[in-house]
């Protein structure tokens, strides 16, 4: 079975399921993952605590295989992007239309790229992270605009730069609620192609978002700023309730450990078991949060 190897990623923001970043003692240590297992997760570092995230790669990998069609009608609007003057929404909307360039990214639709990548330059500005989004950036995103890989790793290594860049100024709310609207984003269009095309794999994978989930949920109260974030943590613990409800069946193997090259590979299985009610009810939690984002 083919291997493709990962470094070790710090719970930065997450793009659609396709941004990582790495930091210089997480990177020494390297964890290999199965490309065609789409249920493999990475083991990851945030202020000490260890958390499981899924495999930014191989959900995007998922994701296309699962719909070959572009979606433009699952994009979130851009046209009210000027009316967010709070730094709260403004950054939850970074998450949210850094997701949509993603998927915009990924099959290369010139038009759409442009107008998210307008958007999120233009929020991303207003939070004072224009050194991530800069001239370089335009011009390297621009020029590989017909290869989406290329594309979405110049993206993903301009949100590493934000994230590190609010962390060492300890502006963290900002990068929680970066990763709270990507994470929205991503689970709206994952519920969405789960429901439209009846998927297993991509229900699974929606299943194996929970300790994420919980993951966000602490951040979100942790570097709650004035406590901006109530309403936003109620909709997530009341969306936590919901994937509560799904089964998981974990069969552990002991992973493989090569000592001398610092690579561990993660061998054991974990299916999930949605049933179509919990499913439709994610969904609709989902729409809702998203909304409120949005809105």
């Amino acid at each position: 079975m083919k291997k493709i190897t990962y470094y070790a990623f710090t719970f930065c923001f997450l793009l659609f399921g396709i941004l990582s970043c790495n930091s210089d003692e997480d990177s020494k240590n390297l964890i290999t993952v199965d490309q065609e297992d789409v249920n493999q997760s990475l083991n990851t570092k945030f202020d000490g605590k260890i958390f499981s995230i899924p495999s930014p790669i191989l959900t995007m990998l998922l994701v296309k295989k699962v719909s070959k069609d572009f979606h433009p009608e699952y994009l979130a609007p851009t046209s009210n992007v000027d009316n967010y003057q709070s730094e709260f929404k403004r950054a939850l909307l970074v998450g949210v239309y850094g997701a949509d360039l993603g998927y915009t990214s990924m099959y290369r639709d010139k038009n759409k790229i442009m107008e998210y990548l307008v958007t999120v330059e233009k929020l991303t500005n207003s939070l004072g992270l224009e050194s991530s989004f800069d001239k370089n950036f335009l011009e390297r995103y621009q020029n590989n605009i017909d290869n989406s890989d290329s594309m979405m790793y110049i993206v993903a290594d301009a949100f590493k730069n934000a994230d590190l860049f609010l962390k060492s100024g300890d502006r963290k709310s900002v990068s929680a609620l970066m990763l709270a609207g990507g994470w929205t984003e991503s689970m709206h269009f994952a519920s969405e192609l789960a429901i439209k095309h009846k998927n297993k794999e991509l229900t699974e994978r929606i299943g194996d978002q929970n300790q994420t989930l919980e993951t966000m949920i602490s951040l979100l109260e942790v570097n709650n700023k004035q406590n901006s974030n109530d309403e936003l943590i109620v909709l997530f613990k009341d969306l936590k309730e919901s994937f509560d409800k799904i089964t998981i069946n974990y069969e552990f193997n002991e992973p493989e450990t090569d000592a001398a090259n610092k690579i561990t590979t993660l061998t054991h299985k974990v299916n999930f078991d949605i049933d179509e009610d919990t499913l439709l009810e994610i969904h609709s939690k989902i729409k809702f949060l998203r909304q409120f984002i949005i809105e």
